[in-house]
């Protein structure tokens, strides 16, 4: 373990991770707020918890292997791209350590962002209440558009965009769900 390929790793990407955060605490919000608004109306209560649980599980298990596929797919690209500017090979240098870190941690984080999904249930399990939770959902991802890196018009407009979205996906739940 190179603690200078973190360090590079860490500082080079973080708009990647931040990125990655963001995308994942969405998809975790998004399911979430859909679970409970379509099968909030159920009156089995244990049935709707753990069906939003597994899916946003599903969700960060899928979250980590794509991001494991896309990100290790690209840096292979940077770094063929860097070997060709350099004249040189770049296997088992710091740019590859690096670039396998960032493939790392960007699964990692990918894949454990969207567990803030996860509060949307706590919201439902604790208060029962569909309106509650869906409310508490909608909030935090209109928050999460402020994190995107960008001036504060850009993040305002990506709040925007997802707060739609949020709206958009929990109308089409409530027009589906049972009863």
């Amino acid at each position: 373990m190179s603690l200078e390929a973190l360090k590079l790793a860490l500082k080079q990407d973080k708009d990647t991770f931040r990125r990655y955060m963001v995308l994942g605490a969405f998809d975790g919000l998004v399911v979430g707020v859909s679970l409970i608004v379509t099968l909030g109306t159920l009156s089995n209560e244990e049935l709707v918890i753990h069906s939003a649980l597994s899916g946003i599980i599903g969700v960060s298990a899928a979250s980590f292997w794509n991001t494991v596929v896309a990100e290790s797919r690209e840096k292979a690209i940077e770094l063929r791209n860097l070997e060709r500017q350099m004249l040189r090979a770049l296997k088992g240098t710091i740019y590859e350590k690096v670039n396998n870190y960032s493939v790392w941690i960007s699964a990692l984080i990918h894949a454990l962002s969207p567990l803030l999904g996860m509060l949307i249930v706590l919201a439902y399990t604790l208060s029962g209440s569909t309106a509650l939770a869906t409310a508490l959902g909608l909030a935090v991802i209109s928050a999460l558009g402020l994190m995107y890196e960008g001036t504060i018009k850009e993040r305002l407009k990506s709040t925007a965009v997802m707060t739609v979205a949020g709206v958009l996906t929990a109308l089409l739940a409530y027009l589906i769900r049972p009863g």
